[in-house]
């Protein structure tokens, strides 16, 4: 076995160790267990929000909704990480997700705003909703964005196929999740970690990104 197979048997045997906190609760939703590539996009998208969502509440925190801005954002990501084989929050060309969020309107005139951004490729079988959180939520960068309270927006992006340019059978995922207010009375607030600045004036929050990679066992 090559030291590429083990890291990868590796990664996936952690990744399934991880589950058992997610899918307690993340199985009961509808097409959980289903290959996000399979489903229609509207199913994937209400698939992975479930699986947040019932995360969130196991633990007392608010819901997130689905925005049809953010979507675009992750989308548009995701899409572009398979076609020029990429696996960053930040583009060849330099787009951050600060860019790709602005450039959709949604925190256009808003006084407080503040994104994060979780990004994954996984091989089947582990390319399903429950698998994908179990390993963002495994992930200590990837669970403080998820279960972040102040988030109340995210959306979701998915893409058939890997960043690494093999063509092979995956999935690639984005999740962008956002709040916003026009409210001036905010109390402000940094985070420790950043990946990439927005693309608004300095005195705004900072986006924050997690990335993870996984491997099927099955894998050559």
């Amino acid at each position: 076995m090559s030291g590429k197979d083990a890291l990868g048997s590796a990664l996936a045997t952690i990744l399934l160790l991880a589950l058992a906190p997610a899918v307690a609760t993340a199985t009961d939703c509808p097409h959980g267990g289903d290959l996000v590539t399979a489903l229609s996009a509207p199913d994937r998208q209400a698939a992975l929000v479930c699986a947040i969502d019932s995360d969130r509440a196991a633990r007392a925190l608010p819901s997130v909704r689905a925005n049809a801005q953010l979507a675009r954002a992750a989308q548009g990501h995701a899409d572009d990480m398979v076609v020029r084989s990429f696996f960053d929050h930040v583009s060849p060309g330099g787009s951050t997700l600060g860019d790709r969020v602005s450039a959709t309107g949604y925190i256009a005139a808003r006084h407080d705003w503040e994104l994060g951004e979780a990004i994954a490729w996984a091989q089947p079988p582990l390319d399903t909703p429950v698998t994908l959180m179990g390993a963002w939520l495994a992930s200590p960068e990837h669970r403080a964005i998820i279960l972040d309270r102040r988030f109340r927006d995210v959306g979701v992006g998915v893409t058939s196929g890997l960043t690494d340019g093999s063509g092979g059978l995956g999935a690639t995922a984005v999740l962008d999740f956002g709040f916003r207010t026009a409210s001036p009375t905010l109390p402000r607030w940094r985070s420790a970690t950043s990946c990439a600045r927005t693309a608004r004036a300095s005195h705004h929050r900072r986006a924050r990104c997690a990335s993870t990679s996984t491997r099927s066992k099955r894998s050559s």
